[in-house]
């Protein structure tokens, strides 16, 4: 029995080191998992490098973005100088005489007094401005915001010194007209003036006697106080101060070029038509410019004041003068020159008059068969309608595409 109880123990015994053994073996099988997870790192590293390229590209366009050029540094204008467009020194925005006014004002508070008594009416400087850059005659009219600027930087934005604004003003608009049309005409060697981009750019470049600080300090003070680019004429027509009349829906799809490449606006005969009568003028006027409809003037033909259908075509016709124009070319071109802004305190008979004689005048040089020196000068223009447009509108095919495009739609393809 004794025996038997040993045994029993032994068996006992063994039977738990067997089963410690086991245990034992199980976690030497189990000490591996470590490894299993250190094998599980590597697979992370790939992750890291996939984050970088992720955020590498929203930064470096951001950077990019911030650096922009100045295009008003002269220290940039090594290989070319244009501080202002062809397009901007013809054009009649940004500003008028309210938007002139302030601008003054907030240089000098002096200009807020100021009052110059110009053809019979006491007028502030910013209409001075506005109506004295418009030129002696029709065709020599330059962007006043332009001339305001350029007086600023040479006078210093001081007040004339013996009050006479409208000389200064005048005198500007001379200079920098006289030096425009040189470089149009060819009228100077353009190569002595590589750097210099267009005429627009020459006019200022020698109404500074090529001072390229002057131009610098003339750039910097447009952006100053028009907030947009002098060579930028899509800011200029968005950032206009002035209220204009609503413009019609005009799509530019009138040719200016005949088949020949050369210039053509309208034939010769419908320069001259007479059928456009007061009827028609007055009918486009209602569809497309309803305020320029309702106005009416005295005249000295009437006791009653008149509308402008019967001033245009009174004003396009003067047998005795030999004066024929159509009076829809009339009155397209006396709205393009006044921007279709209706002015106060203006003779449009008058103003009709004078744009109906200039184009006469000019169509009749053309024609002159004892003189081709126009003919010959211009063989870019094919008739003598498109050259009276050509000259009248200072040569700015702009200009004569939005005069195409309003005739179009206000009479029909020219």
């Amino acid at each position: 029995m004794l025996l038997s109880m040993t045994t029993s123990k032994r068996v006992l015994i063994l039977s738990t080191m067997i089963l410690n053994a086991i245990q034992l073996a199980a976690c030497g099988i189990a000490t591996p998992a470590p490894t299993a997870t250190e094998a599980r790192l590597p697979s992370l590293t790939p992750i890291i490098p996939s984050i970088t390229p992720s955020i590498t590209p929203t930064i470096t366009p951001t950077i990019t973005f911030t650096s922009t050029p100045d295009f008003c540094n002269s220290a940039q204008w090594q290989d070319k100088i244009q501080v202002l467009s062809d397009n901007l020194l013809t054009a009649m925005t940004p500003g008028g005489p309210v938007a002139f006014d302030r601008i003054l004002v907030e240089q000098v508070p002096a200009w807020a007094d100021f009052r110059q008594n110009d053809h019979g009416e006491i007028r502030s400087a910013g209409v001075i401005f506005h109506e004295t850059s418009s030129g002696p005659e029709p065709g020599t009219a330059l962007n006043p915001a332009v001339i305001l600027v350029t007086y600023g930087v040479e006078r210093k934005w001081e007040l004339p010194a013996n009050g006479d604004l409208v000389s200064e003003v005048e005198h500007i608009r001379a200079v920098l007209y006289q030096h425009r049309s040189e470089w149009i005409h060819g009228q100077i060697d353009q190569s002595q003036y590589p750097r210099v981009a267009n005429a627009a750019t020459y006019a200022l470049y020698r109404y500074f006697n090529g001072d390229l600080f002057k131009l610098e300090n003339w750039c910097r003070t447009y952006v100053r106080v028009y907030s947009e680019s002098p060579v930028n004429m899509t800011a200029t027509m968005t950032m206009n101060t002035v209220n204009p009349t609503p413009e019609p829906d005009i799509a530019p799809n009138c040719r200016i070029a005949n088949e020949e490449g050369q210039l053509y606006l309208l034939s010769d005969q419908e320069f001259r038509d007479l059928r456009t009568h007061q009827g028609i003028v007055d009918q486009a006027l209602a569809t497309h410019y309803p305020e320029w409809a309702s106005y009416t003037q005295m005249v000295s033909w009437s006791t009653q004041p008149v509308k402008l259908g019967e001033i245009i075509v009174s004003a396009s016709l003067d047998e005795e003068a030999n004066l024929q124009i159509n009076a829809a070319v009339t009155l397209v071109t006396l709205g393009e020159s006044l921007d279709w802004q209706l002015p106060s305190n203006t003779d449009l008979y008058l103003k009709s008059q004078e744009i109906s004689t200039e184009l006469n005048r000019l169509g009749d040089n053309w024609n002159n068969p004892y003189d081709e020196s126009y003919r010959r000068q211009y063989p870019e223009v094919a008739n003598s309608g498109t050259f009276a447009f050509y000259i009248f509108f200072n040569s700015n095919l702009d200009r004569l595409q939005r005069w195409c495009n309003t005739y179009q739609l206000l009479f029909g393809i020219p």
